[in-house]
C-alpha cells in the first residue's frame, strides 16, 4: 500500500498532541514536523519530555518520519543531540537546510516569487555568491559528519530542491551529493519549487537526472509557470501526476508528503488536497 506522510505547522496546531490528533482526522499515521516542538528543540529536550512526546506517537500508532532541522550544517554538536534525542523518538528521516552547504559547490539560484516555505529552507541563502573555497570544503566536511552521524544512528539524511536556496534544480543537487560522497545523502523532490524557476519537474528535473533512486519523499504540490503561484495538485505546471505515476513504476516505497503549500492553508484545505491526490492515484 502506499505511504503518506503530513506536516501539520503550528498555525494549524499549536502543540503535539493537536498536530497528533490532525493526523487521525486524516488517517495518516506517519508525520513530519521541524525539530522545535512547543517552542524547544527536540535537541535541547530533557528525557521527562521526550519520553512524553514518544508516549503519544506510540499510544496513537504515529510515527514522526520526518524532522526538518533549521541550523546551519556547521553545527555539529547541535546534529548530534538532535540525532541521539530523534533515535529515542523513532525518526526516519531528518531534513537539514543544505542551500548554504551547496552554494560554493552548485550554482546561485535564480529569483523566485516570495511564497510560504517548507520548515527547514533558507531563504537567505538566495543570491549568495560562492563562498571562498576553504570555506566551500569546510561546509562539505560539515555535511558529510552530519551524514556520517546519521549513519550511526539509522536516520536518514535529506535534503530539499528549494528555489531560494542554492539547490534550485536536480544539477545543483547532484553536484551537492558528488561532494558529500556517493550514498550519503538522499532527496526530497518538490515539484512546486521546480516551477518557481520555470523547470518540468518530470521532463526536465526528473527524466535526465541522475537522483531517480535517491527519492524518498515526493511534496504533494503544484504551481504556476507564470508567477510561480501555489494551486491544487493537477491544476499548475507541476506534474504532480506523472511523477507519482512514474515513481510507483520504479517501485517506489518512499512517502506522498502533504505540507502546507498553499498560502494560509488550514486544515479544511488539507482535506481538499488529499482527497484529489488519491483520486489521481486510482486514475493511474
Amino acid at each position: 500500500m502506499y505511504n503518506f506522510s503530513i506536516w501539520i505547522n503550528d498555525n494549524m496546531a499549536s502543540d503535539f498532541s493537536g498536530k497528533i490528533a490532525a493526523g487521525d482526522r486524516f488517517k495518516i499515521n506517519n508525520l513530519e514536523t521541524e525539530s522545535t516542538i512547543e517552542g524547544t528543540d527536540i535537541a535541547d529536550l530533557d528525557g521527562g519530555h521526550l519520553a512524553e512526546i514518544r508516549n503519544l506517537l506510540i499510544s496513537h500508532f504515529k510515527k514522526l518520519v520526518l524532522l526538518s532541522a533549521a541550523k546551519p550544517v556547521t553545527e555539529s554538536e547541535y546534529y548530534r543531540r538532535l540525532f541521539r534525542k530523534a533515535h529515542v523518538l523513532g525518526v526516519e528521516y531528518i531534513k537539514v537546510p543544505a542551500g548554504e552547504a551547496a552554494s560554493p559547490l552548485g550554482e546561485k539560484p535564480p529569483a523566485a516569487p516570495e511564497g510560504d516555505t517548507l520548515p527547514g529552507d533558507n531563504p537567505a541563502a538566495a543570491g549568495k555568491v560562492p563562498a571562498k573555497e576553504g570555506e566551500a570544503e569546510s561546509q562539505a566536511e560539515s555535511f558529510r559528519e552530519i551524514c556520517r552521524i546519521g549513519k550511526a544512528y539509522g536516520i536518514g539524511v535529506l535534503v530539499e530542491n528549494n528555489s531560494k536556496t542554492a539547490l534550485p534544480s536536480a544539477s545543483s543537487v547532484a553536484r551537492f551529493f558528488e561532494s558529500a560522497g556517493k550514498g550519503s545523502a538522499e532527496l526530497i523532490f518538490n515539484p512546486l519549487e521546480y516551477v518557481r524557476i520555470k523547470r518540468h519537474p518530470f521532463l526536465n528535473e526528473f527524466y535526465n537526472s541522475r537522483l531517480k533512486n535517491m527519492i524518498r519523499f515526493l511534496r504533494v504540490s503544484d504551481g504556476l509557470f507564470v508567477d510561480g503561484e501555489a494551486v491544487l495538485p493537477a491544476q499548475g505546471n507541476g506534474e504532480i501526476k506523472e511523477m507519482a505515476s512514474i515513481l510507483l513504476a520504479r517501485g517506489f516505497k518512499g512517502y506522498f508528503s502533504f505540507t502546507p503549500y498553499l498560502k494560509d492553508m488550514s486544515l479544511r484545505d488539507y482535506e481538499e488536497i488529499i482527497e484529489r491526490f488519491k483520486k489521481l492515484l486510482t486514475q493511474m
